[in-house]
């Protein structure tokens, strides 16, 4: 049995974003069974439908929608030095989608984006692993008469740990 380091150690780098994608596809499959079992739609059905909407896609990364699983988000460093008493206050969020390189978020505080803005953001695995990820707020969407903000955030951490040493075994 290995201890909680060496699962810590293993999942590190490019492997601990593989299992958050596996574990958000499996999240993900399980709740659009329900629907589709309530929906009365056959999952043939609603993936030939899927299949028939062709919208070209110009991102580097498959992205996973995912049905608002909830995160929490520090933002670490507004770089604004009229913004820095929000430094590293914590939000509740929902995750949007998620990809290798990046997350779609949805926040109810709605912050300005001046500068770079730096962020944390963890969530839980089924299991409950916390996942830990950096990135910067690259756009910031405002929908007319909701509450929540959608942010995106380019995952910076992940950038930097493509080394050999983080490999897909």
């Amino acid at each position: 049995m290995l201890s909680s380091q060496a699962w810590i150690w293993l999942l590190s780098g490019l492997d601990l974003v593989l299992f958050c994608m596996v574990t958000l596809c499996y999240i993900h499959i399980r709740r659009a069974v329900k629907k589709t079992k309530l929906s009365g739609r056959t999952l043939e059905q609603q993936i030939f439908e899927a299949k028939s909407k062709k919208v070209p896609d110009r991102r580097k990364h498959y992205r996973l929608v995912v049905d608002d699983e909830p995160c929490q988000v520090r933002i670490l460093d507004f770089g604004d030095r009229d913004l820095r008493k929000l430094n590293n206050k914590n939000v509740d969020a929902k995750i949007k989608d998620i990809s290798l390189g990046g997350i779609r978020l949805s926040c109810p505080l709605n912050f300005p984006i001046k500068e770079e803005v730096l962020i944390y953001v963890s969530f839980p695995m089924d299991e409950g692993t916390l996942i830990h990820m950096q990135g910067t707020v690259a756009w910031k969407k405002v929908k007319h008469g909701r509450t929540a903000v959608e942010y995106g955030v380019l995952f910076s951490d992940f950038l930097q740990r493509k080394k050999p040493e983080f490999r897909i075994i």
